[in-house]
């Protein structure tokens, strides 16, 4: 399989030099080709259009990213090449597993603040979040829900239920947002989920260490650690990063019961194991139910050994869920009259106005062409956002070309599941496919074992210097990508300007104004449907803060003055109000 006249003996000690080479000459190349105005990639593009047609915007981030690319590979091969990636390596099993896991989990947590406060300006965008935090509002006074409005067309918000007995309230399941509660109890509710995060990694590295070695573990904490996609949620409001965490503690912690100690200490664990898990349902129930079918799927594997711990444990495992189920019961029996309800948009009981519910399911609407495209469209989007990298499923293949153990067995069927499940969901999800979070640290262990396995691959030890050597600088010329191109050149402009229309500027203005004892009617922007989010935000679910933000719509002005007589009225439209947007309404 080695080149015949080119034997690694030849490249003995040359091995830093020749991979630099290879870098520089192809970061050259991709160089001139911007220089000459040839885009491979635009061209492919274009052909797979409708039109055959890209527009100039997305024709000129393919152009951006190849001259960045070029730039990477010309700064990774002529600044890095000193660095001996073998050494690294060696160098990273030496360390204790915790100096590798509190480097790896202090980059998540300060990068996934940075990326909250900074570039989604300390806010949640989407609908889904502001409901999420509203729900946590309405915990951290200590109701399970609010009075309903009086004028409920003037805070109608996507999301959010009202129901004609007067509560007020979100549609999903509570655990994430008393997580988020529990944040704002002690002061950390922007730090909470970025917490969350470095939970997760923590918890994913331990098992890594524990199976796969140090240095796998330590690279997967990191790479982990610098995703995209994982940032972009740890700092966005959402569930995901709460409902992961759940779950990677949750078995942590199962597992970490089977390894023996006395009888009481593993039931301690495996009923703290079911608290978390049954949290993990409590947060995201739909995706719970998908990680209890890889479970189920992957306990096929086990042993006569295995099967006798897990029956052993599983009485402690039900007990620790016991309190989580029971609050779960006791909130479908508050809000929807039955301890059993769905929930979740599906009970819509006596709601004003129906619950959004997306569709799953193959129909005459979305048939097989349509998922099939929406299939190749978030393989696109993760492509980038798993790792931030110009192609991020690039090492996956070669995961598969050494036979692999249980964890490679393991990762198949969690990507599998999880993306079978969302291949029959038509929905182009926000934050560049947010649903395949879930199948995140399945294609981060493909990656790694794609790694080792062209490092393997050789059977001269001079060849495998020289691979690792290769993939060291490639790797490291992907993050100068993400650094330079990436995140200022794409994720910066797309989510840092007020994506999903949710935007402080309301509340700044009011701020800056001196407001006080008002209602603020905002008026949507020119096709902004989301734009209230903006206002809403700020609200106290109880209505009796200082200043009320509420919908500018019919005769939403009318009903207001009536409910609230003693408060000034202003109107917020940035489209038509020169200054701030603010306007005294008399």
């Amino acid at each position: 399989m080695q080149p015949r006249h080119f034997t690694g003996e030849k490249i003995r000690g040359h091995s830093r030099l020749l991979a630099a080479g290879l870098l520089l000459s192809a970061g050259g190349l991709l160089w001139m080709l911007s220089a000459a105005g040839r885009y491979p990639m635009r061209e492919v593009a274009a052909r797979f259009s409708d039109d055959g047609i890209l527009s100039d915007v997305y024709a000129r981030l393919i152009q951006d990213s190849q001259l960045k690319l070029s730039f990477s590979f010309l700064l990774a091969g002529s600044l890095l090449s000193w660095i001996d990636a073998p050494g690294v390596v060696r160098r990273l099993r030496s360390l204790a597993f915790w100096k590798v896991a509190a480097a790896a989990g202090l980059l998540a947590l300060l990068l996934g603040y940075a990326v909250q406060e900074w570039m989604f300006e300390g806010i949640p965008h989407v609908t889904d979040a502001t409901s999420h935090l509203f729900q946590a509002k309405i915990f951290a006074s200590g109701r399970m829900y609010a009075p309903a409005p009086e004028c409920p067309e003037a805070f109608w918000q996507p999301h959010v239920v009202m129901t004609r007995s007067g509560k007020w309230f979100t549609k999903y399941t509570p655990g994430h947002s008393l997580l988020l509660a529990g944040g704002m109890a002690l002061g950390l509710l922007k730090w909470t989920l970025p917490l969350c995060w470095l939970a997760t990694l923590v918890a994913l590295g331990k098992f890594l260490d524990r199976h796969e070695g140090r240095a796998c573990a330590g690279m997967g904490m990191f790479l982990l650690a610098l995703s995209p996609l994982a940032l972009l949620l740890s700092g966005s409001y959402m569930s995901h990063v709460s409902a992961m965490a759940f779950t990677a503690l949750g078995i942590f912690c199962w597992v970490r019961g089977q390894e023996g100690g006395s009888p009481w200490k593993s039931r301690i664990w495996a009923g703290a194991g079911g608290f978390l898990l049954a949290a993990s349902a409590l947060a995201r129930p739909h995706e719970f139910v998908l990680f209890g079918l890889v479970g189920l799927l992957f306990s096929l594997s086990f042993d006569a050994g295995e099967w006798r711990r897990l029956f052993r444990s599983l009485p402690w495992l039900i007990l620790g869920a016991v309190p989580v189920l029971g609050f779960w019961a006791f909130w479908n029996a508050t809000l929807y009259g039955n301890p059993f309800a769905a929930g979740y948009g599906f009970t819509q009981g006596d709601a004003l106005r129906p619950a959004f519910q997306g569709h799953w399911g193959l129909s005459p609407a979305y048939g097989w062409r349509k998922a099939l495209a929406l299939l190749v469209w978030n393989l696109d989007r993760v492509n980038g956002s798993f790792f931030g990298w110009p192609c991020s499923l690039l090492f996956v293949p070669f995961a598969f070309i050494r036979r692999g153990g249980r964890l490679l067995y393991l990762s198949v069927l969690g990507a599998a599941v999880g993306m079978g499940f969302y291949f029959f969901y038509d929905y182009h999800a926000e934050l560049e496919s947010r649903y395949y979070f879930l199948v995140l640290p399945f294609f981060a262990y493909l990656t790694l074992r794609g790694i080792r396995n062209l490092v393997g691959f050789w059977n001269s030890p001079a060849w495998r210097e020289f691979a690792a050597q290769g993939i060291f600088l490639l790797v490291s010329s992907f993050y100068l990508y993400a650094a330079l191109y990436y995140w200022p050149g794409y994720l910066l402009p797309k989510y840092g300007c007020g994506y999903e229309e949710s935007s402080p500027r309301v509340e700044q203005a009011v701020r800056q104004r001196g407001l006080n004892h008002a209602v603020v009617l905002i008026a949507p922007d020119d096709g902004a449907s989301f734009f209230y989010s903006s206002g809403f935000i700020y609200n106290d679910p109880l209505l009796a803060g200082n200043v009320i933000y509420a919908r500018h719509v019919g005769g939403a002005a009318d009903c207001l003055r009536k409910a609230y007589p003693n408060r000034a009225f202003y109107v917020f439209d940035r489209t038509k109000t020169p200054g701030d947007g603010l306007a005294r309404l008399d």
